[in-house]
Parts: C-alpha cells; structure tokens; sequence
C-alpha cells in the first residue's frame, strides 16, 4: 500500500477512522467471543478451550487471545463493557488488568 500520494490531512483523517474501525470491530469480536464460548462452540469444532480455539483456529497470538477473552468474560457479566471498547472509554489491557483484582 503505497500512501505517499495521500495529503497530510488526508492521512491524518484516514488513520482517525481506521482507529474508529479498529475499536468498534474489537467490541464486536469481544461479543462474538462471549457468544461462542456461552455457545460451547469452540468444544464442537474440537478445541478444549476458548484459548485454543483462538490461537489455533483463528491464528491469534497468545497475548491477543487472553486479552479478548478476558473482555468477552467481564462483557457477560457487566454489557457495557462493549460499548466502552468500541468508545475508546477502556482498552483491553485495562480490562485484562480489572479482572485480575
């Protein structure tokens, strides 16, 4: 991808909505997460684990996976988190960092 031909404004407006993008489909893959695992739909494709499922099936790193299950969990049990993530208002890490107290 070649953005050299991308004005400074344009560039500036661009990476502003792909940021956008980025945290509302983090709080949709959250979502879909906590439903797959209430789901117990990564046991019928044949992984023990929501962990496993992640990193195997869908090639996330390690560290990605458990941030992301982690919110998934915490979202059952208090919805706003979801609309927190796609906000920007918390990130993964702070979540990951709540569920540990």
């Amino acid at each position: 991808m070649d953005l050299s031909r991308r004005s400074d404004q344009e560039l500036l407006s661009d990476v502003a909505k792909l940021v956008g993008s980025y945290r509302d489909i983090t709080a949709k893959i959250v979502l879909y997460f906590a439903e797959i695992e209430e789901r117990r739909l990564h046991l019928q494709a044949g992984f023990s684990s929501m962990f496993e499922f992640c990193v195997k099936n869908l090639g996330l790193g390690e560290g990605e996976a458990s941030r992301r299950i982690v919110a998934a969990r915490l979202g059952k049990r208090f919805p706003t988190v979801y609309s927190l993530l796609a906000s920007g208002a918390v990130h993964l890490s702070s979540l990951e960092l709540l569920s540990k107290r």
